[in-house]
């Protein structure tokens, strides 16, 4: 964020006033790297005003005919002064602590104050006239403010002193020959003021030449990371000597030394494929003759240990001559080997792909935001939907509406992470409208913009295998009710249930009546059209919630639930009556017949199921034996 507002600060600034405007912000936001300039800047300027300090003060010394002897010392503790200054500044610069030191700060300070008092001094305790001394004193005024970066209150402070010290009656004591008139006074007054201008402006002006130094390095900065993020290396191309400037990346990209160099455009071209040095060559000519606007190109270059890698290269002219002639272009290299690289992998990875999907006899659907991006051979005749019709459906308007919730609820779990992959089974619905049960393995590819590889197998056929399996493990195949395994298990739920209820149910045990004497004189299927006519009436007339399974050839069970036997009759009467409407109409050569066995089951009896299964036979047989019944022959009833 600091950053930011620096770089955003140093755009403000155009002028003096825009400085003065955002002064103290700029301040605070560069405190401590201001304290660095500021300290390196004035000891530079410190090493060059003490050799002005030396050759002044020898000066005044040769010439000490016209000073008294009081300035001829104040002239031998300047030249002293100022090379005990020099010698500290060599010192501390060869230690290169003078970058960092507090003491380095103080240094400059002090030997400003001393600098300054010296000039008072020097005009008070002189014997020259007044203006020889003014003249040194505004001089040692101007060359301090000048050559300083100082604060401007720190420099009004000391004029101040200066100033004091001029005027003040102690001067007395050690310059009594000295007194300034009050135009003099003025004149002292106007220096320290002009001194004092020239230091705020010098200190303004340092500010900004540090802000343009900073946002110089900025830009730098920045160039330098764009180049090396992006794998750049840097030429400059002088034309006219031939020469090609390249930077380190430009050089270390092909694994040469890791420093700037300097190639001749042959050393170049020769570094160039053989392949690609015609057309490299026309490149750069049309861009030369203006015949191209840009210059882009790729090409191969060879690398220090022989490789060729693949090169990006984008320049532009800089540097113009007589007539518009090209005299300097500057541009970059960018090494594509990497990406190339990585490019041929996701070819061939993307041909693998493709070879496998395509003749996979697994469908394959990559689904991304629910549309369809890619589909294989298989995918298409699952649905039924062509290539182009399939990129226009989602994937929820083939889902089952049934199925629909599941699947996006198992998707977002893998999107979650809960589950890396998973397998499922739905149904889909196809483009004839017929539906097909799929196992579908989800896999997701990319999490940020959900993206599924969905593995589908049609498994309609085993579906449908394993329904018909579970069908005849409970329907009897002939007539559909129940078979004997199911009813027996459904008779025993139905008994304990009884007993917990504390309540009663029925059971009726049939038997069909001359069911082998049809088979024998007309034939099975005839003897499997009486059953199932016995089996449709009896069904017929029984309640929501009766039971009737097929024990085994002509013999049935029926359940009439929380029935009593009373109850029971009743609805036996009316397959008995359904029975004689049936043969009255019927146009058979025998009269269907059955016989039954009633027997009602209390919650306080102790039986098995077989048990009860057995008396409720051995009641069908003594009706059997009470019913009359006909032989039968050609045309008669049975």
């Amino acid at each position: 964020m600091k950053t930011a507002e620096r770089e955003n600060k140093s755009t403000d600034i155009h002028d003096i006033f825009s400085l003065l405007k955002n002064f103290r912000r700029i301040n605070t936001l560069y405190a401590a790297e201001l304290r660095e300039f500021h300290i390196q800047y004035n000891f530079s300027r410190l090493i060059f005003f003490c050799v002005v300090a030396v050759l002044i003060g020898s000066v005044e010394t040769m010439f000490s005919g016209m000073i008294n002897q009081p300035a001829v010392y104040m002239n031998w503790f300047l030249i002293g002064f100022s090379l005990f200054v020099l010698a500290l500044l060599i010192v501390k610069r060869r230690a290169e602590e003078w970058k960092f030191s507090i003491q380095a700060e103080g240094i400059v300070h002090i030997s400003v104050v001393v600098f300054l008092i010296w000039g008072v001094l020097l005009m008070q305790i002189s014997n020259a006239p007044f203006l020889q001394g003014f003249t040194v004193f505004i001089i040692i005024v101007i060359g301090v403010a000048a050559v300083f970066m100082l604060n401007p209150l720190y420099f009004f402070a000391l004029s101040t002193l200066c100033l004091v010290l001029l005027i003040s009656p102690l001067s007395a004591l050690y310059a009594p020959d000295f007194s300034l008139s009050l135009p003099q006074i003025y004149m002292c007054t106007g220096a320290l003021i002009i001194g004092w201008l020239i230091s705020g402006l010098h200190y303004l002006s340092t500010i900004e030449l540090f802000l343009v130094r900073d946002k110089m390095q900025q830009s730098e900065s920045m160039a330098e990371l764009a180049l090396a993020s992006g794998n750049l290396g840097y030429w400059n191309w002088d034309i006219e000597s031939e020469k090609i400037y390249v930077d380190k990346r430009w050089s270390s990209m092909l694994g040469y030394s890791d420093e700037a160099r300097v190639l001749s455009f042959a050393d170049f071209f020769s570094m160039v494929i053989p392949q690609d040095r015609q057309k490299l060559a026309s490149k750069i000519q049309s861009f030369l003759d203006g015949s191209e606007k840009t210059y882009t190109y790729h090409f191969r270059m060879q690398a220090k240990d022989g490789s060729w890698r693949w090169i990006y290269a984008q320049g532009r002219i800089t540097m113009r001559g007589h007539k518009g002639k090209p005299l300097c272009m500057h541009g970059i290299h960018q090494d594509l080997q990497d990406i190339q690289d990585r490019q041929k992998q996701l070819t061939e990875s993307e041909a693998r792909f493709k070879a496998y999907t395509e003749n996979s006899p697994v469908g394959v659907f990559i689904v991304k935001d629910f549309h369809f991006i890619y589909v294989n051979p298989e995918a298409i005749r699952i649905t039924g939907y062509s290539r182009e019709e399939l990129k226009d459906l989602k994937l929820l308007s083939m889902v089952y509406p049934e199925d629909q919730h599941d699947l996006v609820k198992e998707l977002k779990k893998i999107v979650q992470g809960q589950v890396l992959n998973s397998e499922y089974t739905y149904r889909i619905v196809g483009k004839a409208g017929n539906i097909h049960w799929i196992e579908v393995r989800a896999t997701l590819l990319d999490r940020t913009d959900p993206t599924f590889l969905l593995s589908v197998i049609d498994i309609t056929a085993r579906k449908n295998a394993e329904d018909r399996l579970k069908e005849y493990a409970t329907f009897d195949e002939l007539t559909g009710v129940y078979n004997r395994r199911v009813g027996i298990s459904l008779l025993e739920q139905e008994m304990h249930h009884t007993k917990r209820e504390r309540s009663v149910f029925t059971v009726c045990f049939v038997d069909v009546n001359g069911l082998k004497l049809v088979n024998d004189t007309w034939g099975h299927d005839e003897g499997d059209a009486l059953i199932k006519t016995v089996v449709g009436i009896i069904q017929g007339k029984l309640r929501r919630g009766d039971v009737l399974c097929r024990l085994g050839g002509d013999e049935f069970l029926m359940m009439f639930k929380n029935c009593s036997m009373e109850n029971a009759n009743r609805i036996w009467d009316r397959i008995q009556k359904k029975l004689e409407i049936t043969n009255s109409l019927s146009e058979k050569p025998y009269t269907i017949s059955v016989s039954y066995g009633l027997l009602e089951y209390g919650h306080s009896m102790e039986i098995s199921v077989m048990e009860l299964i057995n008396m409720a036979d051995q009641k069908m047989y003594d009706h059997k034996k009470t019913k009359r019944t006909n032989a039968i022959d050609h045309g008669q009833n049975i």
